[in-house]
């Protein structure tokens, strides 16, 4: 995954506007308490792609606002699981946590970027936020999309996005797929007890 990735905000109403497919990407919620948590399903089609020896994996985000509603950034969990040991993956407040229940205590490790090992979710928001309406072409080139196609660039990979009314949206690219869903409730994300060690 790319690296070179900075933690940034995003509106709320650009997500709803995708899904209920309104082309307006510039307008501004009135409070963030309105943003939803969301559900990243992750397809790799590379093998060389896999994270933690997985083509498939969920990441779940909250959003966590500071600076008086100024600033968004979405704080993400996930797990990966190989039948005798679980690592989970945690970003709080900007910070990122891996622990593996592997050792007695789990061994739990600060990591300096959220793009290190993982999809950098920030940034693929941040690129939704921007999202274009694709040329009608681009529909029989992607697959049927009812709803409408729309163009995102995350550093330069491109992907193709299509609204699925109120439920979420899919972003279809060359080597990865995500499928987006709406959350009705946050997810329970805690910081690790213990840091034992600093991963670079």
């Amino acid at each position: 995954m790319p690296s070179r990735l900075k933690r940034i905000p995003v509106t709320f109403t650009v997500l709803l506007a995708l899904s209920t497919h309104i082309s307006n990407v510039n307008a501004k919620t009135e409070t963030a308490s309105n943003w939803p948590s969301l559900q990243f399903d992750f397809t790799v089609k590379r093998n060389s792609m896999n994270v933690y020896g997985r083509s498939e994996f969920t990441m779940s985000i909250n959003p966590a606002v500071s600076g008086a509603n100024s600033q968004v950034l979405y704080d993400v969990y996930s797990t990966f699981s190989d039948g005798s040991s679980t690592t989970s993956y945690m970003l709080l407040n900007g910070v990122g946590y891996l622990s593996c229940d592997s050792t007695d205590p789990p061994s739990v490790s600060c990591l300096d970027t959220e793009a290190d090992m993982l999809p950098p979710v920030n940034e693929i928001v941040k690129a939704i936020n921007k999202a274009t309406a694709a040329p009608s072409s681009a529909d029989s080139n992607t697959g049927e999309c009812s709803n409408g196609m729309f163009q995102v660039s995350i550093n330069g990979i491109s992907f193709a996005l299509c609204a699925s009314g109120s439920s979420g949206f899919t972003m279809t690219g060359r080597d990865l797929d995500i499928e987006v869903k709406f959350l009705e409730t946050p997810v329970d994300i805690v910081k690790p007890t213990t840091v034992k060690e600093y991963s670079s």
